[in-house]
């Protein structure tokens, strides 16, 4: 959103917005921004969470955290409470890309990790607390805009003339494409990484992963209404043993027991709500901010004839 979108809306001047975000910047309440990707429209189609118990014993765990997270299918890592461990947000190509990949992943790790199981999603409702406008592969997307994207995804400040000089096209070649980009919903937001001690007072300050199994008449009313709250920040529907699986930021825990005892008991009863097993998310790291070009080395995302394969086996 624009400084005089967000001035307008909260009716100050664009003057007042604009100093009152760089004060914020300059004290280090906003640490950095990143820009959010719709990876579905870059071939990425296919999520999955994998669940880890991990023979700690054996491993400094935030080693083996780190070490998961340069694997380029994963697009975050998360310490959870619980019967598991680890919590891996896979994107892929198709099943059975998730499929190798979680078999690599056992076996580069044998000797740490006990267990996998995987939650198949598939629908995504909301992500990035948005409703995605798009979640096909979009073809005309070439190695042009691969390589604008991928600038400005490693630094967020950098002038879109910069990147033009940089890669030796017209800065109007450059703005149309980074417009389009919008439009076609590759990218989704762009949001400030936010200084952890103003997590409380944003809402944020508990992370929790609910997983829902739900009579199916109730399903899709139960998503809807979902849907509609912030405190949902990612809802998807999965196989497996549950209907659906929210991603929940709440400003502390009894926020969060509230938020359950809505879902419980103030909606749909228990004569509907079959089961939910929560799990608290104590520490969360994305991948690193521009891993593009990590994806294209593994050949997770590939291009043919300068444009982008949506159907690996076409």
């Amino acid at each position: 959103m624009p400084e005089t979108e967000i001035a307008k809306q909260l009716r100050l001047k664009p003057s007042t917005v604009s100093y009152s975000l760089k004060k914020m910047f300059r004290e280090k309440s906003i640490l950095g921004y990143r820009y959010r990707v719709n990876y579905a429209r870059l071939g990425l189609v296919t999520t999955a969470w994998v669940l880890l118990r991990i023979r700690s014993a054996n491993i400094d765990s935030f080693e083996l955290f780190d070490k998961m997270l340069k694997f380029p299918q994963v697009h975050v890592a998360s310490f959870i409470t619980g019967e598991f461990d680890i919590a891996l947000k896979v994107l892929e190509r198709d099943v059975s890309c998730v499929d190798s990949f979680v078999r690599e992943l056992s076996k580069t790790f044998s000797e740490f990790i006990d267990s996998a199981e995987v939650l198949l999603v598939t629908k995504n409702y909301k992500n990035h607390n948005i409703l995605p406008k798009h979640n096909s592969c979009l073809k005309s997307f070439d190695k042009t805009d691969f390589k604008i994207l991928s600038s400005r995804m490693d630094s967020p400040k950098k002038e879109l003339g910069q990147i033009a000089s940089e890669l030796n096209l017209h800065r109007n070649t450059v703005s149309k494409r980074w417009k389009s980009f919008w439009k076609e919903n590759v990218l989704v937001k762009k949001t400030p990484v936010v200084n952890p001690l103003h997590y409380t007072k944003l809402k944020l300050s508990t992370k929790a992963i609910v997983l829902i199994d739900v009579t199916p008449e109730v399903s899709d009313l139960l998503a809807k209404k979902l849907l509609e709250m912030d405190e949902v920040h990612e809802l998807n529907r999965i196989l497996d043993g549950f209907s659906l699986m929210a991603i929940i930021r709440t400003a502390d825990i009894p926020s969060f027991l509230d938020f359950l005892k809505w879902v419980l008991f103030e909606n749909f009863g228990k004569a509907k709500i079959k089961k939910t097993v929560s799990t608290i998310v104590l520490k969360s790291k994305p991948h690193k901010q521009n891993y593009l070009p990590q994806l294209l080395d593994k050949k997770i995302i590939r291009f043919r004839k300068e444009k982008l394969v949506c159907n690996y086996r076409s």
